[in-house]
């Protein structure tokens, strides 16, 4: 994990150093060393890279979560994709948080900072949303019930 880990934290701004056969590389920001990553995936901070905390750990959640799928445009990866419409999941280190940019057939993102909102309107611009199961009110369902029954298809 460290070595894929390291690549995607190189493309957020950090540089990573391996040091020694000890298994850890020391994160870097610029040339400010900030802390430790572990063979294990664990982050050890310096008190100089305690401000950067929570955004290395959020970033390290992020790439557990995502970092298996398909990498592309260099920080995005890959949610999904449908014909030329494609969802993506990128860690903005600015706001130190997940977003999700949906791309449809001439290639213009739509930004969003939340999944649900991300994955349906992929699911819209890919004209995948009529498969989604529509709740339906009591009243609809009793008039397909008679119908069927009328029809004697049920």
């Amino acid at each position: 994990m460290p070595d894929s880990y390291t690549l995607y934290m190189q493309k957020l701004g950090y540089r990573m150093v391996d040091q020694g056969t000890e298994g850890f590389q020391v994160i870097l920001k610029g040339k400010n060393p900030l802390g430790f990553l572990k063979k294990d995936g664990q982050i050890d901070l310096v008190k100089e890279g305690e401000a950067d905390t929570e955004k290395l750990e959020k970033a390290m959640g992020f790439f557990q979560e995502y970092g298996t799928l398909s990498q592309v445009g260099g920080k995005e990866f890959l949610v999904g994709s449908y014909h030329r419409s494609k969802l993506t999941a990128f860690f903005d280190i600015d706001r130190a948080e997940a977003r999700f940019a949906v791309y449809g057939g001439n290639g213009e993102a739509m930004i969003y900072d939340d999944r649900t909102r991300a994955v349906l309107s992929f699911l819209e611009l890919s004209g995948l949303r009529e498969f989604l199961p529509v709740k339906q009110t009591l009243r609809e369902r009793l008039r397909q019930w008679a119908v069927k029954k009328l029809t004697k298809t049920e």
